[in-house]
């Protein structure tokens, strides 16, 4: 089955030839294949989709991108900050002995998953969200793949598991704190569990939406 890395790079205004089949789809034009992308429900998944494999067309949406991970990243801060509050005042109820280990290491946790505060100057959201989009649509291709996204195993075409279907790499921890401007240590300290997650979300968001793009190329 062709990877919609193909069928929408048919898109991009390069130097294609629109006139030689690819992938056993050769009767799909440009047309038929932004037609199928029309059919996955909106959302991040579908702006993730033209983001890495549509970038022209992901520029006409690009705020719109932003707005969803930031709505996801602000959503996930609350669930952390009451998730602290609650361990906090089951501290605070403690009575027996059993009660306050829990409490405390309940609480500890709690702690550790906190995310950095909201807002200001030093807020590093923004700077993640925008590292995050950079990083999986990077040009450099992975090695397992050569940029393909898919792989031949056992004459069987698969999705590449290196580079979870991107066609690029992963870039180091090092490389990410200076991407979001923050000293390595404090990266892997405070920002880096926020990176994670948001680069997660973004990347697991694609799964479905390239199922649902295949189902309507079919």
């Amino acid at each position: 089955m062709t990877h919609p890395a193909y069928l929408l790079a048919r898109l991009n205004p390069k130097n294609v030839r629109h006139d030689v089949g690819s992938g056993g789809l050769p009767e799909l034009t440009p047309q038929d294949i932004a037609a199928a992308l029309a059919f996955v429900p909106e959302g991040l998944g579908r702006e993730m989709v033209m983001r890495v494999w549509w970038p022209d067309g992901a520029q006409l949406t690009a705020e719109d991108l932003d707005q969803l991970i930031m709505e996801a990243q602000l959503t996930e801060w609350m669930d952390r900050g009451r998730a602290l509050l609650d361990a906090q005042l089951l501290e605070a109820v403690a009575g027996t002995s059993e009660q306050k280990r829990f409490a405390a290491m309940r609480l500890e946790t709690a702690k550790l998953r906190m995310w950095p505060r909201l807002g200001g100057d030093g807020s590093c959201y923004g700077p993640i969200r925008k590292a995050v989009l950079a990083e999986i649509s990077a040009a450099t291709k992975c090695g397992a793949c050569q940029g393909r996204a898919v792989r031949l195993i056992d004459r069987r075409i698969v999705i590449c598991g290196d580079c979870d279907g991107s066609g690029h790499m992963r870039v180091s921890d090092r490389a990410r704190a200076e991407m979001i401007d923050k000293d390595h240590k404090a990266y892997q300290r405070i920002y880096g569990k926020v990176y994670e997650w948001t680069f997660n979300l973004c990347r697991d968001a694609m799964a479905p939406a390239v199922s649902q793009f295949r189902h309507a190329v079919e």
